[in-house]
């Protein structure tokens, strides 16, 4: 059933809670609608005629209670919106790394190409000497290969920017997902058991393992193309303990209460 037809249904011979969990569906679909493909369905005129019921309904403590945690969710929303961006960013860093040191490795392979294209060894070690002090300081090195000098990037080459990147990802990923946790307490079926945040709460997870393991993915690019051949391990996103906490708990009663 489609759910404006369910909607149209509920409206004609549903009870009054019903009713209210329905205004509030619709509520959170308007506060969801960029990922939800389902648009609020209720009518100006549908609204008022759940807003009148509650002027007289015994059922108002429960709409209190559904109005009440989506206010904890409407505060806690954005934040996780905000932490995935700072997640983007950092895994934009990380990318631009990879790029920049895919680039070099293959600007070495040519170098190294052409090096071997010269007849003699003092026109050649000429022309190495050339690429080696012309390249960025500290990122090339010289190694022995057949008997023959050839350039490589040095395994320093974007270190601590890698693992400061890496240790700010894994700061992003524990922190969203701890969010993540709490919006899951809150529209649990106790609370407030709407789809469309569910929904939301799905998307934002998903969205959240993916960048984290890109970061990782873009690091162990950045190792191949200086020359580490262990492959980096990426942390498995389960094994990120991230749970709500008392304090949590009670920061959200305090919103709550507001």
């Amino acid at each position: 059933m489609k759910y404006k037809d369910k909607a149209d249904k509920i409206l004609k011979t549903g009870t009054s809670r019903q009713k209210i969990k329905l205004y509030m569906e619709d509520v959170a679909l308007f506060n969801t609608f960029f990922i939800e493909t389902r648009k609020p369905a209720l009518t100006p005129t549908q609204r008022k005629e759940i807003e009148d019921l509650l002027l007289f309904s015994t059922e108002k403590p429960y709409y209190e209670k559904l109005r009440r945690w989506n206010k904890g969710m409407l505060f806690f929303k954005p934040i996780v919106a905000l932490n995935l961006a700072h997640l983007y960013q950092t895994y934009l860093h990380l990318d631009s790394k990879a790029v920049a040191s895919t680039k070099e490795r293959y600007r070495l392979q040519g170098i190294n190409t052409l090096l071997d294209l010269y007849p003699d060894k003092k026109t050649r070690d000429k022309a190495l000497s050339i690429a080696y002090k012309t390249s960025m300081a500290k990122s090339v090195e010289r190694y022995q290969e057949n008997g023959k000098t050839y350039l490589r990037a040095t395994k320093e080459l974007y270190k601590d920017e890698i693992e400061g990147w890496l240790k700010e990802a894994d700061n992003k990923a524990w922190l969203t997902k701890s969010y993540i946790s709490l919006l899951k307490y809150m529209t649990d079926r106790k609370r407030l058991p709407l789809k469309a945040y569910r929904d939301l709460i799905k998307h934002q997870e998903e969205e959240l393992k993916s960048l984290y393991e890109k970061c990782y993915h873009s690091a162990i690019v950045i190792d191949r193309n200086r020359g580490i051949t262990k492959a980096r391990a990426i942390p498995p996103y389960e094994e990120i303990e991230a749970e709500v906490t008392k304090e949590d708990l009670e920061e959200l009663e305090g919103i709550l209460a507001q």
